[in-house]
This record gives C-alpha cells, structure tokens and sequence, in this order.
C-alpha cells in the first residue's frame, strides 16, 4: 500500500508516479508480472475566488479608486486572471451610467489572493434627489454589494426676492432651482396680505405648485393685481415658497410686492439749488416722492465736483436718502470742509440721484450746492505804535495779513493827518501807499517811512498812520488794528561846557569864560554860571562872585561868554585861583566840561615861549624833544597845545604829525613833548619842519612863539658794483655793469668809473679805457650801463688772458679780459730746377705776438728715388 498525500495546492494537471515490484526471498521459480506499475493522482484542489468584503460604500462626488481584493483559498502554482463584473440591484436601482461595467485581477503563485484598485467604478452624475444607489459586483460564483452615497443638494427661492406692480396689472413671481433632480421637484406658492388684502387688491395664490422637471432651473408664477377706487396709496404683500419634498432646500422663501397706484410714482429734487455757508455744517439734500409709499425706499445720492473740489471743500462719494414708509421726503447730509482760504468766492457742486426701477424722474433731477465763503482776509498794522530815531534808514511800518488767500490782496497806507511832527519837516508823508499780500507769500509786509534826520533837539514827536482801503471786497477787511501812531525820537544831543577850562588874568583885569554848546536846538538853551572861591576870595576882594548867571543861546548860536571881574588889592600874595561851575536849566542838555579854573596873577604877566627857536635832530634819533618855558611859575596846571607843519620836511613822511600836549604842573616853568621822526632810505638835503603854540587867556605869547625843527639826512651814497669780477672777450668791447648805492636819491646822482693795471699778469693801459661814468635815476638806488668800448682788441697773439681793476667811490672789481688773438702765418710756392740744390721756403707772420713760439715744417712724399 502506497500512502497519497492531500496538499492545498492547485495543480491543474493530474500527477503520477512508477511502483516497482521486487520479490523478497529469492526464488527462482517466482516471477513478477508486470514488475512496475504506474501510479495516477488526481488533484483536488479547486480555486474557489471570493470578495473579502460582501459591502462597499463609495461617495459620488469623490468616487477615486475602489480597492477591491479576492482570495481563492488555495494555493497556485501558475497566475490565473478573473474577471470582475457589475449589474443592477433592487431596491434601490442603480442605472447603467452611474457605474462602468467592470475589470479584471490576477493572482500570482503562489499566493492565495490579489488586490486591485478599480479606478471610475461610479460615475458622479450631479443629478439631485437621487437617494444612495447600489449595485452588484460578481465574481465566478461570489458577489459583493458597492453603495453609491448621494452628494447632490437642490435648493428653490424667489430671485429677485422684490416686485412692484401697477394696480390692476399682473407680476411674475420668479422662482430659480439650484441644483438639477432626477425626478420632478414641486414647490407651491402662498401669498399673505400687507396692507394689500387679497380679493380687495389682489388674487391669492393659495397652494400654487410649480414644477421643475430634470433640466429646469426657473418658473414663473403671476399673481394678478386688482383695480379698485380709491388712491389709497402704495400697498404691499408677500408672496411664500415651500418645497413638497423634504430633501429640497428653500433659500428665500419670502418675497415682498409693492402695489402701486395707476399713477408711477416719481421722485425729484425739492429745489433746485441749496446754498450752505463753508462754516455751517453739513449741506442738507432732499429728496421728494409723488406719492407716499406703503414700505421703506432708499434712494443713491452722489456728488461730483464743480467749481467747489472734491475732498477739498466737500467730501465726495454717495449718500443715502431713506424714505420711510409714508413719507414723500427724505434728506442727506453732504460734508462741507471749512477750508480757511480767502478770496476763493462761493464755489458749487452738482447733487444727482439713482432712480430705482418703476420709478419716474422728474425735474429737478440734479441740484446745484452752492458753498457761500465765509473767509475773509484780515490785514492790520502788526504794532500799537512804531518808534525810530530821526534819519534812521530802516524806518519803516508793516501789516501783517491773517489767514489764507488764492488771489493777491491788497492795502493802501496814509500818514497825511497831522502829529506834532510836521510833514515835510520831520517825515516824508505816505499818501495811499499800496501793499500787497500774495498767495503763499509772506504773511507780514512792511513799508519804509523817511524820516528827516534834523539837526535840532526837540521832543519825540509822532503822525498817525491809517488804512484807507483794502481789497477787493469782499473778501478782505481791516482788522482792530487799522491806525497806528509812528514816533520819531530825536538823536540830536546838545551839550555845553567851558572850552577851554583854565584861564589867567592880570589881578584888577576882566576875563571872557567862553561856553561852548555842540548841537543846536529849536528853542533857546539856557545854562548858569556860579563861582567858588579857591584860594582867591569873593568876600575878601579879590573877584566879583558870579551867582547863577544866566547864559541863554539861542537857535544858531554855539558860544557864548561871560566876564569874571578881578580886584586889584594892596598886598603882593601871588597868584590865586577860583573855580566856576556850570549847570543846565533843560535836563535833555549834558554839561561835557562843568568847571573852569580862573588863575589870578599879581601885576607880573605871565608869558610862554619856546625854550630856543632852532631844535636839530639826526634823521636816524626817532625823536625831537621841543620844550616850552613860561617866565613865572602858577598856581594851578596848565596846557598848551603844540602843533606841528610841514616846511622842507613832509609831515607823515619824515615826521608824525600829530597834535602833542605840553602840561605844566603847579609851580613848574618848563614842560617838554617829543615828536617822533621818520628814518627813510632817500638820500636828501637836511630838511625843516615848524611847531607852534596854541594861546590861552590871561597869557602872554612871548618870543620865540614858533621853533624850527631841522632833520638832519643820515642817507650817504655808498656804489657798490653788482659783482667782484667780470670776464669780457677781447672782440667784445662792450661790458654790461651794473652799481647799488644803498639808498634813495631826490635827484638823479653821477658816479665815475675809472679802471687801472692789475698784477700779475698785467693788461697794459692799451689793452683798456680808463674811465666812463654811470647816472642813478632820482628815486632811484641802483644804475645799470654797457661800457662800450673799455677793452681795446689790440691784435697782438700770445698774449695770454690779462686783466685789470675797475672803481667807483671805495668799491672795486676785477676785469679778465679773454684774449682771442692767434698767430697768422703766410709761406709761399717754390720753383727749382732739379739740379738746382736747396729749396728755400720763405715763412711769413702776418700780426703781432706777445711771445715767442716754434714753427714745424714737413715735406710731404715723393715718388721713390732720391729727388
């Protein structure tokens, strides 16, 4: 017995195998027929493919790739290909075109099952209302159920979801289905009554169906208006959807209808022109309707710019006017920007309107806003009042203009009414002087005023100046400050003092005390004169006192004196003095010098004189002393003022001139100054300056009143030649030389040039001239010539260079002179007859030589032989 395995394989052949007979015992007499057999198989495995799931569920709007997988439970030992098909299934049916048809899958060995991904198993079809369908996928003998999912929705509604009738005509009511269906899809339409009552103003609809069928989108449905009577006015309705079907969605399930009366209602502006000031707020537009309306209406108002910008003077974009149920006006507010600029006059913007559907326009259609400007321009003095010195070149007003323009403006200035200052006089008058303010110019403008720069002190005085007018107006005005006063300060001081302040007389004698006023004055000046004792006394007899003396100068007049009287007394006391004093009545007068010394001599008289009428000083001694000598001492100081004048000598250029002061102390007799003198470079003759002595009252000018002051020159000539040595070639007779005497001379100055023998080697008084002269110009400190002819070219060879000295004053140089001189020689031809002997050539110098020298002489050759 042969033992058969049972494997899970499917073979798909029958198998076999060889059994062979043998004996066991060995026995002759056995024979085995047939000794082999053969050993068939038949396989029992049969591939039975079945679906691993029994259900599938696939979404129609994301159908993709269904994976599908099948085990054949057994194993293989070569592939085998099924194929996989559909069909319809009830309830629910799944048509052919919402699946495809089917596929195939292989399983390779020696698996058991296979996998595929079924690619476009179900179709979306986008019909709606179509419920989850399902169909059967086969395989041999097993099958598996696939659920197509519903994705499709269907909505209904109103669009659009507003009508408006005339009474008495009909509306079709428009219903729009989103979505397609496989079957019909109903809905029924209801209508509700407003201020419309239906049988009264209307036909009701009552359960209205409207069906779409597959492929319809949109139905209609009318609802019928009736006629009545009486103009009640607008009415309305409302119309309602519903879907039969559940699975349908309804959007907008309501829609409103409005029944008009048999006249169209229309809508206008109430005016036609609105005018609002810049500053008042929001311009308000209104609208009016013909006739009220039972429900609410807006209406789109817009602006566009005129001569008024937009964004600028009014905020553009639209507005809104809402009518309320029953009213026949409504108002929007456009924004008016309050701009701050002047002059730009009333500007306008024009106000249109959207008439909505069913209604009439009527005119005024547009409306014009007219912005009134309500910006003016204001100009007015900057100052309460102005104030300047006389004759200052800077004078002047200015207006200031407050705000913004976009245009000019202008102002016109007076001064011609009268102030204390008098026009003419004091001050140029402005008469209607125009200003001018520019857009984006300088909010502050100003004008210049003359103002006289008189030479009187007088009080500050002042004019009025007005705006007489501005423009253009309107637009323009003045502001608070329209007038101003302008003051004039006087710069003229006036001041007094004794001049000169120290004074001598001769006891029993008078004296002048001179005042001196700088500045003159409108009105009289009055000043006062009072004495006090020094060591001269009123009360014992030595001078009249002067008490408060009154000294007036009037207009024009700038001195004035008044005479101290002296007593002539018995006792010799020597000199004495007193002071006087000098005050001013006015307070705007200064006093410069307020007290005067008054010296009372005995009967001497004092005198002043110059130490010596001559003074010498050496150009190069910086300074001159001049003294002045009185012939009695004082017994107070006094000065004396020295002058200086040109005579020979040139004030500022060989002396300073400046005014000195010679002060004698208390009891000194003898006072000193010195005047600085000038060291120059010119060469001159001794020059002479004078000086001289200012006076003074009560003493005596004595002998010598001037003095002579002489500059002695320190500038001598000294020539020097510009250089130590010269070379000249003996063909060249000429030499260029030039000398420096150091200094300036006044007046041109002639030199000479001598020349003389120089050793070694010496150049003979025939090799040279012996002199020329040279000339420096006046002014001048320096002389250039060419000295022709100062080397002799002698001919003469051999000489050698030779040279020799050229003088001026104590300078020296030397001359080389090149000699340029060779030794000329002449010989001639010879003729001799060949037995003739010796041939005597004949040599010949031609010039003159200084020196011996040696002469060669050659043969040049011959033919060969003894000639």
């Amino acid at each position: 017995m042969i033992s058969i395995t049972n494997d899970t394989v499917y073979e798909q052949l029958v198998e076999e195998f060889i059994s062979n007979l043998v004996l066991v015992t060995d026995n002759a007499n056995v024979i085995v027929r047939p000794a082999r057999a053969t050993v068939m198989i038949f396989d029992d495995d049969i591939p039975a493919p079945v679906f691993e799931m029994t259900m599938y569920t696939v979404p129609e709007d994301d159908p993709g790739s269904v994976r599908l997988c099948v085990d054949i439970g057994v194993e293989i030992t070569e592939p085998i290909t099924y194929t996989i098909t559909t069909a319809q299934k009830n309830p629910p049916q799944a048509e052919d075109s919402d699946f495809t048809g089917g596929t195939t899958i292989t399983i390779a060995p020696p698996g058991t099952e296979s996998c595929t991904n079924f690619s476009d198993l179900v179709v979306n079809d986008n019909i709606g209302l179509e419920g989850n369908e399902a169909f059967t996928i086969l395989i041999d003998g097993s099958m598996a159920m696939v659920t197509i999912t519903e994705d499709d929705d269907v909505s209904i509604g109103f669009n659009p979801t507003a009508y408006m009738v005339l009474e008495g005509g009909s509306v079709d009511l428009i219903i729009e289905r989103m979505g397609d269906a496989e079957d019909p899809v109903v809905a029924t339409v209801l209508t509700r009554d407003g201020s419309a009552t239906a049988g009264e103003d209307y036909v009701r609809l009552d359960g209205v169906e409207v069906t779409f069928l597959p492929g319809e989108f949109t139905q209609t449905v009318t609802l019928n208006t009736m006629a009545d009577l009486p103009a009640e006015g607008d009415e309305d309705l409302v119309a309602t959807l519903s879907a039969v079907d559940a699975r349908v969605d309804v959007t907008q399930p309501e829609a409103s209808v409005i029944i008009t009366e048999d006249v169209v209602p229309s809508i206008s502006f109430s005016t036609e022109n609105v005018e609002v000031g810049e500053g008042d707020g929001p311009a308000v537009v209104c609208l009016d309707l013909s006739v009220p309306l039972s429900t609410d209406l807006q209406v789109v108002v817009s602006a566009s710019a005129g001569t008024a910008d937009s964004g600028s003077d009014f905020s553009a974009g639209t507005q809104t006017a809402s009518f309320a149920a029953g009213s026949t006006r409504a108002c929007v507010n456009f924004v008016i920007i309050d701009d701050d600029l002047a002059l730009e006059g009333n500007e306008t913007f024009t106000a249109t309107f959207e008439t909505p559907g069913g209604f009439a326009s009527v005119d005024p259609s547009t409306a014009t806003v007219t912005i009134v400007d309500n910006d003016v321009f204001t100009i007015e003095f900057t100052e309460d009042d102005y104030s300047y010195v006389e004759g200052d070149p800077n004078a002047r007003v200015c207006l200031e203009g407050i705000g913004q323009i976009v245009q000019p403006a202008t102002a016109t200035v007076s001064s011609l009414a009268q102030g204390t200052a008098t026009v003419g006089e004091d001050y140029v008058a402005l008469n209607s002087d125009q200003v001018e303010f520019t857009p984006n110019g300088e909010s502050t403008v100003c004008i210049s005023v003359s103002v006289t720069d008189d030479p009187f002190l007088e009080e500050v005085e002042s004019f009025p100046l007005t705006i007489d007018s501005v423009s253009p107006t309107p637009g323009v005005v003045t502001g608070s400050q329209s007038s101003t006063t302008f003051f004039i300060r006087d710069n003229d001081a006036v001041s007094v003092g004794f001049n000169p302040t120290e004074y001598m007389v001769v006891e029993g004698g008078s004296v002048q005390l001179t005042i001196e006023r700088i500045g003159d004055a409108q009105e009289p000046v009055a000043v006062l004169v009072t004495t006090t004792d020094g060591t001269a006394t009123a009360g014992e007899g030595d001078y009249t006192p002067l008490m408060q003396v009154q000294v007036t100068f009037n207009q024009g007049e700038s001195t004035k004196t008044v005479t101290l009287i002296t007593l002539d007394d018995v006792p010799a006391e020597g000199p004495e003095y007193l002071e006087a004093t000098l005050d001013v009545v006015d307070p705007r007068v200064t006093v410069s010098t307020a007290n005067a010394t008054v010296v009372i001599t005995d009967d001497v008289v004092p005198t002043i004189s110059f130490s010596t009428s001559n003074y010498v000083v050496g150009e190069g001694d910086g300074t001159v002393e001049v003294c002045l000598q009185l012939n009695v001492p004082l017994v107070a100081d006094i000065d004396f003022t020295v002058t200086a004048a040109s005579g020979t000598a040139t004030a500022d250029e060989d002396f300073v001139d400046e005014e000195q002061r010679a002060v004698f102390p208390i009891g000194e007799t003898r006072a000193c100054i010195d005047f600085k003198i000038t060291d120059d470079r010119l060469q001159e003759n001794d020059e002479i300056f004078t000086v001289a002595f200012s006076s003074r009252p009560g003493i005596t000018t004595g002998d010598p009143a001037t003095a002579t002051v002489t500059i002695i020159d320190n500038d001598d000539p000294e020539p020097e030649f510009d250089q130590t040595m010269y070379t000249v070639p003996e063909n060249n007779r000429t030499l260029p030389l030039c000398i420096d005497i150091g200094v300036l001379v006044s007046e041109a100055m002639e030199f000479t040039i001598t020349a003389s023998n120089k050793n070694p080697p010496e150049a003979q008084e025939a090799d040279f001239n012996p002199s020329t002269t040279i000339t420096v110009p006046a002014g001048g400190s320096m002389a250039c010539i060419d000295f022709t002819g100062l080397v002799v070219d002698d001919n003469i060879a051999l000489e050698g260079d030779q040279s020799f000295t050229i003088s001026v004053g104590g300078s020296t140089s030397m001359v080389v002179i090149v000699d340029d001189d060779i030794p000329l020689i002449e010989s001639g031809d010879v003729t001799i007859n060949e037995d003739g002997g010796i041939a005597v050539v004949n040599v010949r110098l031609l010039n003159e030589i200084e020196n011996d020298f040696v002469l060669d002489y050659s043969t040049g050759e011959v033919p060969d032989g003894a000639d």
